[in-house]
């Protein structure tokens, strides 16, 4: 791994939770593979504790439907709030992936806080 890709890794952690469990299995990798690379690592395990976060509040979420399921309207509801959040959780992946490639150091609130801890 290059230096002058760094940002190419570092973006590709992000997009790569689109794709379902890739979310995790592809920040790990680079985790692991960047070891000489600070960027990289940080990016891989602050996109690998995020994709965590997402996948409880997900969790939750749909865990709350079932229960809301006795009462449509309170399960329709839910399964529109839950298409919303993945949306915005698509664009959030997006923005961090641009954000990531052009080169900005930028921390997410409490998951940045928690890569730092583990990096150090």
């Amino acid at each position: 791994m290059k230096a002058k890709d760094s940002p190419l890794f570092s973006a590709f952690c992000y997009i790569s939770g689109i794709f379902g469990m890739l979310g995790l299995v592809i920040p790990l990798l680079l985790y692991l593979q960047g070891k000489q690379e600070k960027y990289v690592r940080f990016h891989a395990l602050q996109a690998m504790i995020f994709e965590v976060s997402v996948m409880l509040v997900e969790l939750c979420l749909v865990a709350i439907a079932l229960l809301l399921f006795i009462t449509i309207i309170g399960y329709i509801f839910m399964i529109f709030l839950i298409i919303f959040l993945h949306f915005m959780i698509i664009l959030l992946r997006l923005y961090f992936a641009y954000s990531a490639y052009s080169g900005k150091s930028f921390m997410i609130p409490v998951v940045g806080e928690k890569a730092v801890e583990y990096l150090v």
